[in-house]
């Protein structure tokens, strides 16, 4: 009997069946929650950081965010075996440091993010496995008050063999800003499904992300970010490479809801093709209720620069070296606004790991 499939990340609004643009669809794991997780993973910041949080206090975080789906977003709220509290106003940055493995196959982790105001607080994820590891998936919970400021990182080095959920809800007050940087280099699927309400005027949300897909590997990013406020500005930027026969889909939001008057948002991805046997979907979508706005999208997928492939072997790099310098530039603006030489450099390596042997 085939093992049943569940849709995730479903478009706000369905546009035609037979594009297959709509969601996506697998078999879920069924993971083994509710087991602490035994490893150590705060890396700085233990001050920022108190017991997690439950009952009325978790709902007024978690409000109406839907998640993937239903059942993936109720494993992680029901039963983490991660929970913390993060709160501005201690320290300014933390870091957590996940890895997985055979003792540790699953991590079901539960954040909720709260930035005072006028405060500023930087929070790291970084997610690494072993082939024996099963499942990582995450929720974040964001509260950005009144002219409050956030940045969040997450750095996905997981092994080709686990599967990697990302769930992360914020709502932005007045003034407020959150930037929000996604390293996206591992994982056998990779779902993403970020969602965020600007409800403050002048509030901001600004989201950079990187990815490659390579063997039979799927990633799945879901974003949408609701202007509320007026003057809201918005930003998305993505940047990836699909090789092998992996597959990509991007399904990315503005919304400019009724008050929303005097906002601005854009949406732009980017995908470099290195083979004929990848797919990529993107569908950016623009909504709107509001006449006094600005609204940009786009999205371009095409292979290597012909000119640009040329002069770098011209002055005496190989074909890989060339192809590996071209990828790796066009991700150095995303990689470089990650606030860790540590980290940017263990991303510049993974990129170049992953590179090697492209036709």
């Amino acid at each position: 009997m085939e093992d049943k499939k569940i849709i995730y990340n479903e478009l706000p609004v369905i546009s035609f069946r037979w594009l297959r643009a709509n969601h996506l669809s697998l078999v879920p794991i069924e993971g083994k929650g509710g087991a602490d997780y035994s490893g150590e993973y705060v890396r700085s910041g233990m001050d920022s950081i108190s017991e997690g949080l439950t009952g009325d206090d978790l709902k007024a975080y978690l409000l109406d965010y839907k998640g993937t789906n239903e059942e993936e977003l109720g494993k992680v709220v029901n039963h983490p075996n991660v929970s913390d509290h993060i709160e501005s106003g201690k320290d300014d940055s933390v870091r957590f440091s996940y890895f997985l493995n055979a003792d540790i196959p699953y991590l079901y982790e539960r954040n909720t993010i709260k930035v005072k105001k006028n405060e500023k607080l930087t929070v790291i994820l970084e997610y690494g496995s072993d082939e024996n590891a099963e499942e990582a998936s995450v929720l974040n919970l964001i509260d950005i008050e009144e002219g409050g400021e956030l940045n969040l990182i997450k750095i996905n080095h997981l092994s080709f063999k686990t599967r990697h959920l990302d769930q992360r809800y914020a709502k932005v007050a007045e003034g407020g800003k959150f930037r929000y940087i996604s390293v996206d280099l591992g994982g056998s699927e990779t779902i993403v499904n970020y969602a965020a309400d600007l409800n403050g005027d002048e509030s901001e949300g600004h989201l950079k992300s990187i990815y490659i897909g390579d063997g039979d590997r799927t990633t799945d990013l879901f974003h949408i970010i609701n202007h509320r406020g007026k003057m809201v500005n918005s930003d998305m930027e993505l940047r990836g490479v699909l090789k092998d026969r992996s597959r990509k889909f991007f399904r990315g939001t503005l919304d400019f809801k009724k008050g929303s008057a005097g906002s601005e948002g854009s949406e732009l991805e980017t995908v470099m093709l290195l083979s004929p046997d990848v797919r990529s979907v993107a569908v950016p979508l623009l909504l709107c209720t509001e006449d006094d706005v600005i609204g940009n999208h786009a999205a371009s997928a095409g292979q290597i620069d012909d000119e640009k492939l040329f002069y770098l072997m011209s002055r005496g790099f190989g074909m890989e070296e060339s192809k590996r310098i071209i990828v790796e530039s066009s991700f150095r603006p995303i990689i470089d606004s990650i606030p860790d030489e540590e980290i940017r450099n263990d991303v510049v390596k993974r990129v170049e790991e992953m590179m090697k042997k492209v036709d």
